[in-house]
């Protein structure tokens, strides 16, 4: 996740996420009541913006753009961030998203992608699958880290990073989108995803009732 390939045809050339990363023009989207949605023209430059109404903390955010814009990187940003987020290091590429101490907020922060998630429809099974059980080979431990990630969720504010909901299906075709009351109200989902999908992601939106960039 830190490093990212220079080109797709220079295999094994890569740099830094912090040294290339180039900042992403955000905007808040409004989501009226019909489902359309409208560009507010208000500018989200600091992970403050992005989590928060005012003091409040939101518990959907969404991040809707076109392919290649640099969704999947910013993501990545801002787990390499929150790693970070209790030393004195702070990202040099841009005066945006510095406010790193934000991230403190959150306890815990899971990376997930959502086309590692064909036919799961639970978020925690995703997290099970792509986080616990590449940590822990053993089926025990598996168990018991999977039992203490509810008890995790139910205690700490977490932040569930998913990456790329254009990209998943579910084969049952009874879920517009994964399954996410199984996380706790503790638990704030920041979900990507592409603008190329028309009426899909109207949809979409309408269920998320996020916070939509």
């Amino acid at each position: 996740m830190k490093m990212l390939p220079v080109s797709p045809i220079w295999y094994g050339r890569e740099k830094s996420i912090m040294d290339i990363f180039v900042p992403i023009q955000f905007h808040r989207v409004a989501i009226e009541k019909i489902g359309s949605r409208r560009d507010t023209e208000q500018k989200v430059e600091t992970y403050k913006d992005m989590f928060y109404k005012d003091t409040t903390l939101s518990d959907r955010v969404s991040i809707q753009g076109d392919p290649g814009m640099g969704k999947t990187t910013f993501l990545a940003k801002l787990v390499l961030d929150w790693c970070g987020s209790d030393s004195s290091k702070v990202s040099k590429t841009s005066s945006n998203f510095r406010d790193v101490e934000t991230l403190q907020n959150f306890r815990f922060v899971f990376y997930i992608k959502f086309r590692d998630s064909i036919g799961q429809s639970k978020v925690v099974d995703m997290i099970k699958t792509q986080i616990i059980d590449e940590i822990y080979f053993n089926e025990m431990q598996q168990t018991e880290a999977y039992n203490l990630l509810g008890s995790i969720m139910e205690r700490e504010t977490c932040l569930a990073s998913i990456d790329g909901l254009n990209e998943w299906t579910d084969h049952t075709n009874e879920n517009p989108i994964p399954k996410m009351y199984t996380l706790s109200k503790k638990c704030v989902v920041l979900i990507t995803f592409n603008n190329d999908h028309g009426k899909w992601l109207i949809s979409v939106s309408k269920i998320l009732k996020s916070e939509h960039l």
